[in-house]
């Protein structure tokens, strides 16, 4: 159909098009633990597992923690790991064999499934950040001045490098060649330089390959062996040639990037937090085009969010603060479910060419506009107006979804712009 719907066609077609109802896009799931716990990683293994890792504060430590899913996230359910330190990451070879890394050195791993978790010896006291495995026995491990690789499924690890360095994310193409991104010096002290590493031989040696003066680089991915991305604080970065040079990118949304994922070389996710703006929430943004242009996606949240891990363009979750999980099977986009019949509020005029104006809400609220792909196109927080002109002169023409929310009440509404 073509995006440019006329007024003449929209009425020919609304009284079908509005029946339309697609389920929410971005689903919270239901976890074990309260809201105390802060998970920070997620690997999904297939269709069925997905296994994730945080911390909680009991007084005086944290303590690390994990869930699992075997059924697509349809239940979540606590896995026994016994007192640890706070765990920050998880990598699982296969659905029944993985490992999680976390605070002084902590490596723990499981061989069915996380019922059952036993301590590895890693011969660090060093905060780990990332863990990567290459095969079913060659993985490694790295953090607070340290890169670990062990060759026999984690019954010994060698320290491959120590420095003055912040190894927060690894990631290998290849047996042979890998990624860490991170920043220095420590302890932290502005201004601190992001940089990437690289590895052509198994991580006997690393080289940089980038640096940036005045920002932090908190993740790494690669989509195949010459394109690769990484995020951090208020930089985002790109490769097309194997991470021999990097290009920046626009930094999408409020400026912290926390985690990235992509798909292909193309289709990815990035999590952060939005920085600069009030409240500091989580997001979550798509692009299509390696990075060239952003959409930003409507996940209802005010935590943030911490990691994103997809297994295809459709099914993926991100996991944030306050033991929340959220999963997509659609890739993200957003479609308003259930258009409320008897709003507590006017939206005129519809349809409108320039603007309209919301009026009959007398207490807070949140607004949310996005079209018909789901594609997020203007958000605003805490609005006070009893009479809201909202400016959408610049949106293409088509329906327009508006969701409202006041007092944990969502009302849904939809316009056509002309």
């Amino acid at each position: 159909m073509n995006k440019y719907i006329s007024i003449s066609l929209f009425l020919v077609i609304s009284a079908s098009l509005f029946q339309l109802e697609v389920s929410a896009q971005w689903v919270l799931q239901t976890t074990p633990l309260s809201t105390n716990y802060d998970l920070y990683d997620v690997h999904a293994v297939d269709v069925n597992y997905a296994y994730a890792v945080g911390t909680y504060y009991n007084a005086p430590n944290f303590e690390g923690y994990a869930i699992r899913t075997n059924d697509g996230g349809a239940n979540w359910y606590s896995l026994d790991i016994g007192t640890t330190p706070g765990l920050r990451a998880v990598y699982f070879v296969d659905s029944q064999n993985g490992y999680a890394v976390g605070s002084n050195g902590t490596i723990i791993k499981t061989i069915d499934g996380g019922l059952n978790w036993v301590n590895l010896v890693s011969g660090i006291s060093n905060n780990l950040e990332s863990v990567f495995f290459t095969s079913s026995t060659v993985g490694y491990a790295c953090g607070e001045q340290v890169i670990l690789k062990t060759v026999d499924s984690g019954n010994n690890w060698a320290i491959q490098s120590s420095s003055g360095i912040t190894h927060s994310s690894i990631y290998f193409t290849s047996v042979d060649t890998g990624f860490i991104s991170g920043f220095f010096p420590l302890p932290l002290s502005p201004p601190l330089n992001a940089y990437i590493l690289k590895t052509t031989d198994a991580g006997s040696t690393w080289n940089i390959k980038y640096s940036n003066s005045n920002s932090w680089l908190f993740s790494v991915n690669f989509p195949s062996a010459n394109v690769g991305y990484a995020g951090g604080f208020g930089l985002q970065i790109k490769t097309t040639d194997g991470g021999e040079n990097w290009n920046t990118l626009s930094v999408p949304s409020g400026g912290r990037i926390t985690s990235n994922y992509f798909i292909d070389e193309n289709t990815g996710f990035v999590v952060g937090h939005d920085y600069g703006v009030t409240p500091t929430w989580g997001y979550i943004v798509k692009t299509t085009d390696g990075g060239a242009s952003w959409t930003k996606l409507f996940l209802s949240t005010n935590v943030f969010l911490n990691d994103v891990h997809f297994l295809d363009v459709n099914k993926g979750y991100v996991v944030g603060d306050r033991n929340e999980v959220h999963k997509t099977t659609n890739g993200g986009l957003t479609s308003i479910n259930n258009i409320s019949s008897n709003p507590k509020f006017q939206i005129i005029p519809n349809p409108t060419s320039s603007h309209f104006t919301i009026e009959g809400l007398n207490k807070p609220y949140n607004l949310t506009i996005y079209n018909s792909l789901g594609q997020l196109l203007y958000t605003e927080n805490n609005i006070l107006e009893t009479s809201k002109i909202v400016d959408v002169s610049k949106f293409k023409s088509g329906l327009i979804f508006i969701r409202i929310e006041s007092d944990g009440e969502f009302i849904n509404q939809k316009i056509l712009k002309k």
